[in-house]
């Protein structure tokens, strides 16, 4: 790397570690366990030498901390980010991204014949969607990726019109829309959401509109309109025992 040069320096420290605190004199001690920044990226013009410098001072400063790094000069990846010097990046200096995929990465996405409400197979289609659309800066990229989906999915039981259906509302926004933080400030004049708990069950179909359609009676006695909003409930389901456990405990009990 020479000087000048856009460099990308990756950084990554420990995962569980504890905070310290220092006496004049003294070595570091144990404070509290905590949690510490995992990974990090860094975006600067530096030579190779001042890169290993600044590393060696960051490692110097704490016992107990220690940063693992790596120089890149033409693409980087970062958690789920493959960052890169594209085509623009000459004429504008902006850098490209795109998704990146662990190499042993092998697709186990939801069977769509599984015990899950249909709302979570359509969650599912549109969450991953959503993140390759943000996720690739070029519309090359994020085609491949979304042809790369469809194929996995529909090895695992998905339809085509389905999966086309989700596709549409999403690709069609601008990815400047998609890269929008949303505003998820609650009101505090609402009331909490009456929630209704129950397990699911595939063979009962159409609870949530059987509750809405029957919910004036409810609300026609005295009690029960005291007790119950007027807004409705909002079904949430559980998940039921599956095979594993059926066979297998997950709690310890004494002997």
């Amino acid at each position: 790397m020479c000087h000048g040069a856009s460099a990308l320096a990756i950084l990554q420290r420990p995962t569980h570690g504890h905070h310290t605190k220092r006496s004049r004199g003294s070595l570091p001690t144990q404070k509290k366990p905590g949690r510490y920044w995992d990974d990090g990226i860094m975006f600067v013009q530096a030579s190779d030498e001042t890169m290993h410098q600044f590393f060696e001072q960051a490692n110097a400063r704490t016992e107990g901390i220690k940063f693992t790094y790596e120089i890149c000069r033409d693409q980087a990846t970062f958690l789920d980010l493959a960052i890169f010097k594209g085509n623009r990046f000459q004429a504008t200096g902006h850098l490209d991204v795109k998704m990146y995929r662990q190499p042993t990465e092998t697709f186990q996405y939801l069977y769509r014949n599984s015990c899950h409400p249909q709302t979570a197979f359509g969650g599912l289609v549109k969450g991953e969607m959503r993140s390759i659309c943000r996720n690739c800066s070029n519309p090359k990229d994020r085609d491949q990726q979304i042809q790369l989906f469809h194929e996995k999915l529909r090895a695992r039981g998905y339809t085509q019109k389905e999966l086309t259906t989700a596709r549409r509302p999403i690709v069609t926004q601008p990815r400047p829309l998609l890269l929008e933080e949303k505003n998820r400030e609650k009101k505090k004049t609402s009331p909490p959401p009456l929630v209704m708990t129950t397990t699911f069950n595939p063979r009962i179909k159409g609870l949530t509109k059987a509750l809405r359609k029957h919910w004036k009676t409810i609300m026609n006695d005295p009690e029960c309109k005291e007790i119950f909003t007027t807004n409705g409930p909002m079904v949430a389901y559980k998940r039921p025992k599956n095979l594993g456990d059926t066979l297998i405990s997950s709690k310890l009990r004494p002997k």
